[in-house]
């Protein structure tokens, strides 16, 4: 590749980085200067019960198309060798 396109993907990344840290700054500076305590301990506590809900709805949706598995990997490794075995590799 050529040192025009490395360089462009760098200052992608850089504007990229740069954005991300400036967003952050910005949300934490309104955080701290501009919310009460009483608002801050509201954002949080909605955040945590998002958060619960996040859970039970995947909770849900996995049940609902069972894609939720559990399985026992060294049993299953072990499964697996002797099938092969029976079949001779």
């Amino acid at each position: 590749m050529s040192a025009s396109v490395w360089g462009s993907s760098v200052d992608s990344l850089k504007r990229k980085l740069v954005g991300f840290v400036v967003i952050t700054g910005t949300l934490v500076a309104v955080y701290e200067l501009l919310l009460t305590p009483e608002a801050r301990k509201k954002l949080v506590e909605t955040g945590s019960k998002v958060k619960e809900v996040m859970y039970q709805l995947k909770s849900v949706a996995d049940d609902h198309i069972g894609t939720y598995v559990e399985e026992d990997v060294i049993q299953n490794r072990l499964d697996v060798e002797a099938e092969w075995a029976k079949i001779g590799f």
